[in-house]
């Protein structure tokens, strides 16, 4: 029985393993045109690379609006004045984070550290955006 059971949770945990591997290996389409947008000859200069940052930052921006939108229309009220407050907050952290950032990197010797720059600028809001694709999603699973 004692077998059975640690069996049972080899099995449930090796499938849980599996399914958040498989979770990892699908990227977003944002994520994907970034890659062909790097991938262009063209923008194998700090210029193109720099465009690509700024157009998938851009997507990743219309995708936390989107979400963002989404959840104030599934939110109850209290929910979505404390949405409100923590997507300001996260405004003014996002600035001022990208303020230091672009400080640190631009002051450094090199082009590179522009396409950081920008990389960071990007991430930033990528990030943000599924956080709120993720709240989102568990707010409908069920719906």
């Amino acid at each position: 029985m004692k077998q059975n059971i640690t069996l049972f949770i080899f099995i449930l945990f090796s499938m849980c393993i599996f399914a958040q591997d498989e979770q990892l290996k699908q990227k977003h389409a944002i994520d994907v045109r970034l890659e062909a947008c790097y991938a262009i000859d063209s923008n194998q200069t700090t210029f193109g690379m720099i465009n690509c940052e700024a157009i998938a930052r851009d997507e990743w921006d219309k995708e936390l609006n989107k979400y963002y939108k989404l959840l104030m229309a599934t939110l109850q009220p209290l929910e979505k004045t404390k949405l409100k407050s923590a997507q300001l907050a996260w405004i003014s952290y996002r600035d001022k984070e990208l303020n230091f950032s672009g400080a640190m990197y631009y002051g450094m010797q090199g082009t590179m550290y522009h396409v950081m720059a920008a990389a960071r600028s990007c991430d930033i809001v990528k990030q943000r955006a599924l956080e709120l694709k993720s709240y989102y999603e568990i707010l409908t699973f069920d719906k």
